[in-house]
């Protein structure tokens, strides 16, 4: 009786053990995920000349990036986008025509737009994307009624898309073209008080200084500690934490 009960003990025990190793292992991977620097490093407007220079320096530096490309400069530069594709980036729908007059007056509208885009990308790729979009102008751009705006996001949560807004901006979008020292520092100074960010940059054709700061702008976030990503490759817990600072399906 006592041998049973001895064996009976040890096998509680290492059971125990195995559970609690487990739950540690878990609990570990949990709080890593949690506060693991991250950058998604994203660009809009493109494909353009510059995006190949921007590619060189991330292939180079050995990062992936997502491009929220436009549909129409799609079908101009399709030879960008195989080589994009080839470097593993993730390719993603911003607008086809970026014209806002045109794609915000009506959700209809809005969607003709972005399925036009999407169509051109995947006659180039033969895939699918991911279903992640980016609004051109963004959320809160002046020419985006609310009730055209609520439309869409109903829309999107409906056939479970999410839309990408940013909480770190190079200010190289800007009416004033900013150069590149300027776009430099307004990136790492954003990223310094961020441990995961979503930074907006853009490859279009009035996009050089961005190109031309690029390579020193992932230099200094290496050295911050962050880990580049694309958006395909977004963990949940990071889908729930941009959701929480509305940098993901922006509530307003």
């Amino acid at each position: 009786m006592k041998k049973k009960l001895s064996i009976l003990v040890i096998i509680c025990v290492t059971m125990f053990k195995s559970i609690t190793s487990n739950a540690f292992e878990q609990s570990e991977k949990y709080l890593k995920q949690i506060h693991e620097k991250v950058i998604y490093l994203t660009f809009d407007d493109g494909p353009s000349p510059h995006t190949n220079k921007v590619l060189n320096v991330l292939n180079e530096e050995g990062i992936k990036a997502t491009f929220f490309v436009i549909g129409n400069q799609v079908e101009t530069h399709k030879d960008i986008i195989r080589n994009l594709q080839k470097s593993g980036m993730c390719i993603l729908p911003h607008t086809d025509t970026h014209n806002y007059r045109k794609i915000y007056k009506s959700s209809e509208d809005y969607f003709n737009d972005l399925n036009s885009c999407k169509d051109k990308i995947k006659s180039v790729t033969l895939e699918d994307s991911i279903n992640f979009v980016r609004f051109p102008g963004g959320v809160r751009n002046e020419l985006l009624k609310k009730d055209v705006l609520n439309d869409i996001k109903e829309k999107f949560l409906e056939d479970k898309y999410y839309f990408i807004e940013w909480n770190v901006y190079g200010l190289d979008a800007e009416r004033v073209p900013k150069d590149s020292y300027t776009i430099l520092n307004s990136t790492i100074n954003q990223l310094k008080s961020t441990p995961k960010a979503i930074v907006l940059l853009h490859d279009g054709y009035g996009n050089a200084n961005t190109a031309n700061c690029l390579k020193e702008i992932i230099v200094k976030a290496k050295s911050l500690g962050f880990k580049f990503k694309t958006l395909e490759e977004i963990t949940e817990k990071d889908i729930d934490y941009f959701i929480e600072k509305s940098v993901i399906n922006k509530k307003d």
